[in-house]
């Protein structure tokens, strides 16, 4: 090839550029998915390639293209000079010029005609497409490289979008099927804007109204797809997982808290084996998640405070006086003391109790631990003391709280 130390020098550039390429020929172009399985998810039999290829015959072999498909993602073909009557090509891509955001997600499953449970496949495929902010940068380089090979009036170049490239059959708005997307676009619309509802209560721990509400949800996001009822209920609960973590997160509560209780509930789902367990399940995923915002959104204090406060939920066994915070947050103890009071209205030594004879509650109603290993759970090494501590914050001394008391002021449910 003419100008091959230019070529191995774009090609080398190009990779690093995080994008993929392939040399083909022309006139045989393989079924390269070069989309990460974009098509295949939608049930398409048709490559990116595949709908490109009717109209690479029609231009010379010193041809420029660039070609943006219905799903938003950008390729490059660049004609290259052949020894022979052969022509060969260089193919890049796919790459995007936004940054996909879960409403882009939604957009382009309402073109893959999808149901919104493959939002996580969507977004791990776009996950591996390569974000350009100047896609510029990539179209200069190939035209340079032509330049060099061509000359500077010797090649053209052809832009094609999926307008051009659909078949009238897809832009017929009398289409039945073309009905049929507007008609899942609106659904997914309206799952859109329930879901953002449902965000904004389960952010302020409203969980009363969020129940009621999610019976409506499960009939907006829910659609069979031709799966077994467990699976399409498990794959709903999955949904509502992922839809609830964002929630919260926008509430305040740290992801070290959502992380946990998160995987909790990914595992109480598959563990399920019966469909009419999970109805139960999803209330309670709701009702703990607004517990969670109501009891660790930490947003509202300073900085200094949520880190604080994170380490402390983190390693309640831990070494939690205050010289040990100031140590590890480089800060004077006594400035940490004032700012912490200040922002939370208590000091971080009756703070750290709390949640520790909140922790202890918990283990006590949930587990059949020993007192003597809860208080080691807790950081507390004196039995006596840690007895005496649990009854001034509960009213009941551990034992007294095991037997007979079923509820209490801070209990998640």
């Amino acid at each position: 090839m003419r100008c091959a130390a230019e070529y191995d020098y774009m090609c080398k550039v190009l990779k690093m550029m995080n994008l993929q390429v392939y040399e083909t020929a022309a006139d045989a172009l393989p079924a390269l998915q070069i989309d990460f399985g974009l098509r295949v998810l939608a049930g398409r039999e048709e490559t990116a390639v595949d709908m490109l290829q009717p109209f690479l015959s029609q231009f010379a072999a010193n041809t420029l293209i660039k070609f943006t498909d219905e799903f938003g993602c950008s390729y490059a073909f660049l004609s290259l000079p052949g020894d022979g009557s052969e022509k060969r090509l260089l193919l890049t891509g796919p790459f995007v010029g936004y940054e996909v955001t879960r409403e882009h997600l939604l957009t382009i499953a309402s073109r893959m005609g999808l149901s919104q449970k493959y939002l996580p496949q969507l977004e791990s495929i776009f996950s591996n497409i390569t974000f350009l902010q100047d896609a510029m940068q990539l179209y200069a380089l190939l035209t340079v490289f032509a330049e060099t090979v061509y000359g500077r009036e010797g090649f053209a170049v052809v832009d094609f979008d999926s307008d051009f490239i659909s078949s009238p059959a897809h832009t017929n708005a009398e289409d039945p099927e073309q009905k049929d997307l507007l008609v899942r676009m609106q659904a997914l619309e309206a799952r859109y804007a329930h879901e953002n509802e449902m965000i904004e209560l389960i952010s302020r721990g409203n969980g009363h109204k969020a129940l009621l509400m999610m019976g409506n949800f499960s009939q907006l996001v829910m659609e069979s797809r031709n799966q077994e009822p467990l699976r399409n209920m498990k794959n709903y609960a999955i949904i509502l997982n992922t839809l609830l973590r964002k929630a919260v997160e926008k509430g305040g509560v740290h992801p070290v808290y959502i992380d946990r209780l998160s995987a909790e509930f990914a595992r109480s789902i598959e563990r399920t084996s019966r469909k009419k367990d999970l109805d139960p399940l999803l209330q309670q995923m709701i009702r703990k998640y607004c517990a969670l915002v109501k009891k660790h959104a930490v947003r509202k204090y300073a900085p200094l405070v949520q880190k604080a406060i994170v380490r402390i939920d983190t390693d309640l066994a831990g070494d939690l006086s205050l010289s040990a915070h100031a140590k590890a947050l480089n800060v004077s103890p006594g400035y940490l003391s004032t700012l912490f009071k200040k922002e939370t209205g208590v000091t971080l030594t009756e703070f750290v109790a709390r949640r520790r004879m909140e922790y202890a509650a918990a283990l006590l109603r949930e587990t059949k631990l020993p007192v003597s290993l809860i208080a080691q759970r807790c950081g507390i090494g004196d039995d006596n003391y840690f007895i005496r501590l649990f009854h001034r914050y509960t009213g009941f001394t551990p034992r007294q709280f095991r037997r007979d008391v079923q509820s209490v002021l801070w209990h998640e449910e």
